[in-house]
């Protein structure tokens, strides 16, 4: 299964049918970025603007392509 990164922008991303993005991308729009690649431990970390979160409960799996 792919990464689901969630980004938080401060404009609209989307006005029409899209295709989802496969790598995340940050611009001076993205107030928030998580990947949810860190593979390890509770907390996930915001790329951008340090809104870092802890994960209570979740577990890392390592599945889907380039994964051993």
């Amino acid at each position: 299964m792919p990464r689901s990164p969630i980004a938080i922008s401060n404009t609209d991303r989307y006005t029409s049918a899209f295709t989802l993005f496969t790598s995340p991308v940050s611009d001076a729009d993205t107030l928030a970025l998580w990947t949810f690649d860190e593979g390890s431990g509770g907390t996930v970390y915001d790329l951008v603007g340090g809104i870092d979160r802890k994960m209570d409960g979740a577990t890392h799996e390592a599945v889907g392509p380039g994964c051993p």
